[in-house]
């Protein structure tokens, strides 16, 4: 007597859709958590790419960028860009 004859079909179905149902929520979460595709696009310039700059992000409330803005010339920033200046990166 065979295996195949001991095991119901029923069985072979549900533990592919099992391995199917884990590899596609495995998937989706990776995506997730990589947070891919990032439909909000963010504050991108071009110089990063094509002339090595490195780029600083920000974030904090208007009254305080003003002594961010100084901090970073101060130790030597070639360029401070306010985000409404910047270009965006098209998502």
């Amino acid at each position: 007597m065979s295996v195949a004859a001991v095991v119901p079909p029923m069985v072979i179905i549900t533990y592919e859709g099992t391995m199917l149902g884990a590899i596609i929520f495995t998937i989706l979460g990776t995506l997730f958590e990589s947070r891919l595709p990032n439909l909000t696009g963010g504050v991108y310039d071009p110089r990063i790419m094509t002339e090595g700059y490195i780029g600083v992000v920000v974030n904090g409330p208007p009254e305080r960028l003003s002594q961010a803005e100084t901090i970073f010339q101060s130790v030597g920033a070639e360029d401070v860009v306010r985000e409404a200046a910047a270009v965006r990166q098209p998502a």
